[in-house]
């Protein structure tokens, strides 16, 4: 318990503290406010032994100075302290945010995100909570480190746009962004509890440490009628990746979001594990009856999967071209010598002097890519072997006719793939048609006799 009095009832032996500001002077937080407002800034207080205060104030008990802002406490020396109360309500983050709502605002102009671009014209007031949640979005939105807010540049930066800035820690930004993401993850639950069905996309994969990662993406319309698209989970699953295993791990992200009697379809790639674990699913979710048509449409596989499958396996019979051309790339590109070389060669045909791509082998529109881009060259490539004795990996002209058929029909393959690869539109209208497109190609080539 504390016996409080008024400021002006005490003679701290100087009037700086309610003394007006000299004109001219340098203004400190403690001379922004009126002197009688000053006499609400600090007050006398009677501390009990032991309570413990800043300054040491009330180490033994007895009278000190307390902060009406912050609460903090100080002890009466000797001398006069208006000194140290002066420095404290400059430093004092409570009384400066307030008491600067009373000097004259700077402006700050607002962009706006609407479609007229015009924005809006606002009084600046720095809020630290709002500068961290902001710093908290931008570590995750970009990916950056955590420790990035520590970088000594980047705080040179902040302190040079406004002197309000406070350094932020990698220990604190971290806790922020946790903060953040359960705050999101809240607002998605709410929005979700209001959707009646959602369709989920999942998939998995295994990084270059080995480690094997699943994603589950949900998909609904909001009650705008718009479409929507949120990852749910993105998480490790222990080998071995099982029908079971899979359908667990699924269960137990439907249930932590509180969408599991809402799932509609479920989209996966045709691995068995995944038609193992979307019967396990099914048949769990069918007992609660909440599947739509019976779960006739619980299981949809990949449209843009089974393409791949099917480029793959046509790719198969000019595998021994895509090696040739594989590997000379790789050849070509090892050296920056080598390069300069081919792109010598190639701007004396005037064919430019564009970068060569390397594929990547599992993924084919990366192969469609490396074949589109080396057929511009293919008669560099008989020239680089002149002048270039071990560029073994010289592709005929017969081949290179089959390369140019091969890549006719790709075209098409990858337009179907990229329509049906959409996740901001409805694609379960349109991959019938783009599925008839890429049998429309496939039997013109037939007829026409594209040598393959």
């Amino acid at each position: 318990m504390d016996n409080t009095f008024q400021l002006n009832d005490v003679d701290l032996g100087d009037d700086s503290l309610t003394a007006d500001p000299t004109p001219g002077s340098s203004v400190s937080a403690s001379t922004e406010c009126t002197p009688n407002e000053h006499v609400n800034l600090i007050s006398l207080v009677v501390v009990e032994s032991g309570a413990g205060a800043g300054a040491g104030a009330g180490a033994e008990g007895g009278a000190g100075l307390k902060c009406n802002w912050c609460k903090m406490l100080f002890s009466i020396g000797k001398s006069s302290i208006t000194s140290t109360l002066s420095r404290h309500l400059t430093a004092c983050m409570k009384f400066v945010e307030v008491n600067s709502l009373k000097k004259q605002k700077t402006l700050s102009f607002e962009p706006s995100d609407d479609i007229d671009g015009l924005g809006t014209l606002t009084n600046f007031t720095f809020n630290e909570k709002k500068v961290r949640e902001l710093a908290a979005h931008m570590v995750l939105l970009h990916e950056y480190p955590f420790n990035m807010m520590e970088h000594e540049l980047f705080n040179k930066f902040m302190r040079a746009c406004t002197p309000y800035w406070k350094k932020i820690s990698r220990a604190t930004v971290k806790s922020d962004c946790i903060a953040t993401y359960n705050i999101e993850k809240k607002k998605l639950k709410t929005l979700l509890s209001g959707i009646d069905r959602v369709n989920i996309t999942t998939d998995m994969w295994a990084s270059s440490q080995r480690v094997s990662y699943m994603v589950v993406t949900c998909h609904f319309v909001d009650s705008n009628w718009l479409l929507q698209k949120r990852i749910l989970n993105f998480c490790n699953v222990p080998p071995p990746h099982s029908g079971v295993v899979i359908a667990e791990a699924l269960r137990n992200s439907f249930i932590e979001w509180g969408i599991l009697d809402k799932v509609f379809i479920i989209t996966v790639d045709n691995a068995s594990a995944n038609a193992t674990a979307i019967d396990i699913l099914r048949d769990d979710i069918e007992l609660k009856g909440s599947l739509p048509i019976g779960g006739l449409m619980f299981h949809v596989r990949c449209c843009a999967h089974i393409t791949n499958l099917l480029v793959q396996a046509g790719l198969l019979e000019i595998g021994d071209i895509i090696d040739s051309v594989r590997q000379g790339i790789k050849y070509i590109v090892a050296s920056e010598r080598r390069l300069n070389l081919f792109s010598d060669i190639a701007k004396r045909l005037d064919l430019g002097c564009n970068k060569l791509i390397l594929d990547v082998p599992t993924r084919w529109n990366s192969t469609y890519l490396m074949l589109k881009t080396t057929i511009r060259f293919k008669e560099v490539f008989p020239r680089y072997h002149r002048v270039e004795r071990a560029f073994l990996w010289v592709v005929s002209p017969e081949q290179w006719d089959k390369v140019e058929n091969v890549n006719q029909v790709l075209v098409v393959f990858n337009d179907v793939t990229n329509v049906v690869s959409g996740s901001d539109y409805p694609t379960s209208n349109l991959f019938l048609p783009e599925v008839w497109r890429m049998k429309a190609i496939v039997i013109l080539s037939l007829r026409i006799g594209m040598s393959i």
